[in-house]
């Protein structure tokens, strides 16, 4: 009787040690396979794939640490395409500032060598009713200077916010007869 006794001991024991065995196999399992799909997902987060949500469903911390992840993971996105905007803002901004410096130079030279080729030809020049018309070009294009520095400076009124422009109709025609006058002599 202690021979079968012992035999069923050891055979319930042995069963009782698999059931354990495969029960703690199964209970840790259903804890560890949320806790992966949450660290797929922020590997993921960390890699900028904002494709992947934790979908855990087990009414405990964990669901609520895949809620944070999910809310995290949607504000990280929302923060960087703000980010890449306003990156993209910028470098369009650069873009139009070192284009805009060009123009400006390209806009500045033309004037100081007509005023440089119209004052050596009203030094070489003898004809009075000449010297007059040359006078005149030199003062237009020291206008035309003035105005290029004071439209620099309403530039950067504007860039600091302290001036709002307005924009307005211009003569077209205005504009080429003065410029086709002004290069005449060159």
């Amino acid at each position: 009787t202690a021979n079968t006794a012992l035999q069923f001991f050891a055979y319930v024991s042995i069963g009782a040690l698999v059931l354990g065995i495969l029960a703690t196999y199964f209970m840790a399992s259903k804890i560890v396979r949320p806790i992966k799909q949450i660290d797929s997902t922020a590997q993921k987060i960390s890699n900028m794939d904002f494709s992947e949500k934790c979908d855990v469903h087990t009414g405990d911390e964990i669901e609520a640490l895949a809620n944070s992840v999910n809310k995290m993971s949607d504000a990280l996105k929302q923060n960087i395409d703000i980010l890449k905007r306003d990156l993209e803002r910028e470098e369009q901004t650069n873009k139009m500032r070192r284009e805009f410096v060009a123009n400006v130079s390209h806009d500045i030279k033309t004037p100081l060598s007509l005023i440089s080729a119209y004052s050596e030809a009203l030094r070489d020049n003898t004809e009075p009713e000449k010297s007059g018309e040359i006078c005149d070009i030199l003062v237009e294009q020291s206008n035309t200077m003035s105005q290029l520095v004071n439209q620099l400076l309403t530039l950067t009124q504007l860039e600091s916010g302290m001036m709002t422009y307005e924009m307005s109709f211009f003569s077209i025609n205005e504009l080429v007869s003065t410029v086709i006058h002004n290069c005449k002599i060159l």
